[in-house]
């Protein structure tokens, strides 16, 4: 809990920073971006996650940010040049985030693990974002909330759908537990089990926020342009350790894959609003 001398902030994680590592990218055995193969296992680790060393700060300590796959992870793979050809390539840093790729017609369910430095568990409380959530076609008209399937028009493309269990969303204070843009093209749907968040636009490459730092003002994402902050969207934690998600790209098992791109705003110590 926050001293009470202590001024409450929300910190962003920082994947771009000089004191990053990532030891282990070897998500679901593929070994990811600037890890290498070796004797049949990813720079001598059989483990299968992605491991980002200081990421982050929580009460004045360095964080480390755990992606693990707790179901079968199917990346896009291809011996042609094209993008996303070898996707679990991209596996690793994007900019200032991070990113995980999928091929089409597939999910994952991942977990999302915070650590102090010597590997112990830390609890922590903020934000968990997700960016880039677009497709490979255009829902016209958005289907309404609750209906975020009826979009005939995606039936044959790839739409990226984001699911997490309702019970780990939780805000503190007076806080926003969801954060959506006003005019976010995000459809979304909510059962007493899960929150969904479904793209609806078709997107470029220009929805990744790669550089300069994000923040949240209220329930509004600062430091993105308009068209990344339609396109982004996250939930509040409290005191947690370990979050979940299912990562899905719907349609069929064909062309090529996509990315999740992710990163948190984390509370530099635990708040205690009442």
């Amino acid at each position: 809990t926050c001293a009470d001398d202590e001024t409450v902030v929300l910190i962003p994680l920082d994947f771009s920073s000089d004191s990053v590592e990532v030891p282990i990218n070897n998500l679901g055995g593929f070994c990811g971006k600037d890890a290498n193969p070796l004797d049949g296992e990813c720079e001598g680790t059989t483990e299968h996650s992605i491991v980002f060393k200081n990421v982050g700060l929580f009460n004045n300590s360095q964080i480390t940010l755990v992606v693990r796959n707790t179901t079968a992870y199917v990346p896009f793979s291809g011996s042609n040049k094209c993008k996303n050809c070898d996707g679990h390539q991209n596996n690793g840093i994007l900019g200032t985030v991070g990113q995980v790729n999928l091929r089409n017609g597939n999910n994952v369910d991942l977990e999302f693990e915070f650590q102090y430095p010597n590997g112990n568990l830390v609890q922590v409380s903020g934000y968990f974002i997700f960016f880039d959530i677009d497709a490979l076609c255009e829902c016209n008209p958005k289907p309404a909330d609750g209906d975020c399937g009826n979009c005939p028009a995606c039936n044959e493309y790839g739409r990226d759908v984001l699911r997490f269990p309702i019970d780990q969303v939780e805000a503190i204070g007076d806080n926003e537990d969801i954060v959506l843009a006003d005019a976010t093209s995000i459809c979304t749907e909510d059962t007493p089990e899960e929150f969904s968040f479904w793209a609806t636009t078709k997107g470029d490459g220009t929805d990744n926020p790669v550089s300069g730092s994000f923040g949240l003002a209220g329930n509004v994402l600062t430091g993105l342009t308009t068209q990344q902050r339609k396109v982004a969207g996250g939930f509040a934690f409290t005191d947690k350790s370990v979050l979940s998600t299912n990562y899905e790209i719907t349609g069929p098992e064909r062309g090529t894959g996509r990315n999740l791109v992710f990163s948190a705003l984390l509370f530099n110590c635990l708040p205690n609003f009442g």
